[in-house]
This record gives structure tokens, C-alpha cells and sequence, in this order.
């Protein structure tokens, strides 16, 4: 029998080799042991829930960037188109200017 199993015997019921007050503290141990096992899995849930959450949020953000990404990309060949429009109106203004002169 393992260590583990005769830890397990000892401690659900007594034997010749054990005595009452063993017995009873052998059963409060395994109850402090439960009461522990119990919180860390109930920590180990919310852990969990958390990170399921910050991914969540993660692929929101991705999402997000992506199409800002896209937002700013337009917006620099507006800006490029724009300037190149100011510069085809110099050129017009400087050849009707020229033409004024004359």
C-alpha cells in the first residue's frame, strides 16, 4: 500500500495503532489539507477567468489597432493626394499670375 493510501486509512478510521486523540487530529489535518486544496482551486478558477478576460481584451485591441491602422494608412494617401493638389494649384496660380502680368 502506498503512502498516500495508508495516510488515507489512518485517516478515516482508526486502528489498534491508533489512538482517539490521533485520530482526531488526523481528521482535522485532513480537513485544513481540504479547506487549503479548495481555496487554491477556487484562486486557480479566478486566475484563470482573468486570463480568459485579458485575451478577450487582447483580441479586442488587435482588432481595434488593425482598423486604426487602416484609418491612418487612408488618411496618409489623402494627405498625399492633398499636397499633390496644392501643388498642381501653385503651378496654375503661378501661370495665370504670369499671365496677369503680361
Amino acid at each position: 500500500m502506498s503512502a498516500l493510501g495508508s495516510f488515507a486509512s489512518a485517516a478515516t478510521t482508526p486502528d489498534a495503532a491508533t489512538t482517539p486523540d490521533e485520530y482526531v487530529r488526523l481528521k482535522h489535518e485532513l480537513a485544513q489539507t481540504r479547506a487549503r486544496t479548495d481555496k487554491k482551486r477556487i484562486e486557480a478558477r479566478q486566475l484563470i477567468s482573468q486570463r480568459d478576460g485579458l485575451k478577450s481584451d487582447v483580441a479586442k485591441d488587435s482588432v481595434e489597432v488593425e482598423e486604426k491602422q487602416l484609418i491612418l494608412e487612408e488618411t496618409l494617401v489623402s494627405i498625399k493626394r492633398l499636397k499633390e493638389q496644392i501643388e498642381v494649384a501653385k503651378g496654375e496660380k503661378d501661370v495665370l499670375m504670369k499671365k496677369i502680368e503680361k
